[in-house]
């Protein structure tokens, strides 16, 4: 066999095999029937990619809590007012304390009144006949006396506004006598000539004021604290005193002076503070009181029982009056921040317009004048606070 028959049949071989994988592949598909797969459980994400997610959860927590204290900061510093614009409001100076809201203060005072239309007497080295050219006047002078302030306030969380009610008590008195040859009074009937003379002024003033203000910053280091509020006033004035003439009558002359008054107070009070417990405080204040004096005054010879006038009168004022205080400030927080401690000690002083209204009375011409003096009272105030 050559080489030519034996391609031929290995020709012939390959197109049989060929036929053959033709045929198969013209039977339909036989499909096999599957059990249904069960879904896989999900595979654990590795240890790295756990510790990415809870990172990025923290950090998702931490943003909106800062975006929320940044928004509650915004509203705390912005300001809507009445024209519906905004702008910054400024922060409140008002002791940042966990309580209720409520404060009360204690205020002691060392205080001495002056007043003009005190002089009573004046003391001659001679007789003349008429009324002394030279001579010494004497006068009332009034002591150091104690006084004291209470009060109680509440602090709004609206805006930072506060409201307080104050009382103040203070009585003080003078007394004078005096022994001489020659003596003349300078009250009551002055045509008489004294030998002795003896007399005593008494003060009793009383005030309640409510004020409803805001205490806030200005800067860093400087607050103040505007304050506006009704105010009364109570001020009784008593003199008293006995007079023994050269021919030995024993004369009585009792005064009064009373005045109320109601009335708008303004305030402005300041702070600087030195660091946060330390400050300088300036306070200074005004007031319009429109009143009623009740005023009277009566002479009358003890010995003879003769009264030489009997006087009453009353009429309405208003009156003005002017304060200011000055002095150092403690401050602290105590008890985890839930109370609130100050000490407060400076220098006050209040002046009021007209308070003395008692009359000058000439006997034989039976006509007087108002004397229409001031009064003020000047000291040592110490002031202690509690917010809680």
């Amino acid at each position: 066999m050559n080489w030519k028959v034996i391609c031929l049949i290995l020709f012939a071989s390959a197109v049989g095999h060929c036929d053959d994988n033709l045929i198969e592949s013209n039977h339909e598909p036989v499909l096999e029937e599957t059990e249904p797969s069960v879904a896989s459980e999900p595979t654990e994400l590795p240890l790295a990619a756990k510790k990415t997610d809870d990172d990025a959860e923290k950090i998702h927590k931490q943003n909106k809590r800062r975006i929320s204290q940044l928004e509650s900061d915004m509203q705390k510093v912005r300001g809507r007012t009445a024209y519906e614009n905004y702008g910054a409001k400024t922060a409140s100076a008002n002791p940042q304390i966990d309580g209720l809201g409520f404060f009360i203060t204690a205020d002691f005072l060392w205080w001495k009144l002056y007043e003009g239309g005190t002089d009573y007497l004046l003391r001659s080295k001679n007789n003349t006949g008429a009324l002394p050219v030279k001579g010494i006047v004497r006068h009332f002078n009034f002591d150091w006396e104690p006084g004291f302030k209470v009060g109680i306030g509440y602090l709004f969380e609206l805006d930072g506004w506060d409201t307080n009610l104050e009382y103040t008590y203070y009585n003080t008195h003078a007394h004078h006598s005096s022994s001489f040859h020659y003596l003349f009074p300078l009250i009551g009937d002055e045509s008489l000539q004294l030998i002795k003379s003896k007399g005593h002024w008494n003060v009793h003033f009383q005030n309640l004021n409510f004020l409803l203000g805001r205490n806030y910053f200005l800067s860093r280091a400087f607050a103040v604290h505007p304050l506006f509020g009704l105010d009364a006033a109570w001020i009784e004035q008593h003199r008293r005193c006995h007079f023994v003439t050269s021919s030995s009558d024993h004369i009585s002359l009792k005064s009064r002076n009373d005045f109320w008054g109601i009335g708008p107070i303004l305030c402005l009070n300041s702070r600087y503070y030195m660091g946060k417990d330390y400050s300088v405080y300036g306070n200074v204040s005004g007031n319009l009181l429109w009143g009623i004096f009740h005023i009277k005054e009566k002479e009358t010879n003890t010995t003879s029982n003769k009264q030489f006038y009997n006087f009453h009168d009353h009429f309405h004022r208003i009156v003005p009056s002017v304060a200011f205080a000055l002095g150092l400030c403690y401050e602290t927080d105590f008890a985890d921040d839930s109370y609130h401690f100050l000490l407060k000690a400076g220098y006050e002083n209040q002046y009021w317009f007209r308070q003395n209204q008692l009359p000058q009375f000439d006997v034989h011409a039976n006509t007087f004048h108002k004397n229409a003096e001031d009064l003020s009272m000047q000291g040592l105030t110490v002031e202690l606070r509690l917010d809680f």
